[in-house]
């Protein structure tokens, strides 16, 4: 009876075992975020920076006036930044990150319509100073893919 039981016992772990699978992975978060304007291109453009605990996956977007760019970091919690960041006028009126169901979602109105392809969003490499980034930045001159997996520390 005692071997049933402990039978029964491990048959139950490996059932229950998958459902907390998703609560034992470890998210990402953002650390911090930064933004500078870079005044040599003609117009000027804004650089966003993130530092991230970990490798996530992002996905861009822009809506279809070309006026509201986003970027969602999958598995990624917010941390302890601030949710909103007002910019240079000539290029990004202001950004804003936020959390909705694990995810981090960074918006960002732009003050003049831009293409996707003008937008590009990228993985900066680790390094033991600035740890793990995402960047974004608006320019014509860059039309790489606008999904990045950004990766670990």
């Amino acid at each position: 009876m005692k071997s049933i039981g402990k039978w029964l016992l491990a048959l139950l772990f490996l059932i229950l075992l998958p459902l907390t699978l998703p609560v034992m992975a470890k998210s990402a978060e953002v650390n911090s975020l930064r933004w500078t304007v870079h005044n040599e291109g003609n117009p000027p453009y804004v650089s966003i920076a993130m530092d991230l605990t970990r490798a996530v996956h992002a996905e861009a977007a822009i809506d279809d006036a070309g006026k509201n760019f986003e970027v969602i970091m999958r598995n990624t919690a917010m941390g302890n930044v601030a949710s909103q960041y007002d910019m240079d006028p000539r290029t990004v009126d202001f950004a804003t990150l936020s959390e909705k169901d694990g995810d981090t979602y960074l918006d960002v109105a732009l003050t003049k319509p831009q293409k996707i392809d003008d937008i590009r969003v990228f993985a900066l490499r680790p390094d033991a100073k600035m740890k793990t980034g995402l960047q974004t930045f608006s320019t014509s001159e860059n039309k790489d893919s606008t999904n990045s997996e950004i990766p670990s520390k």
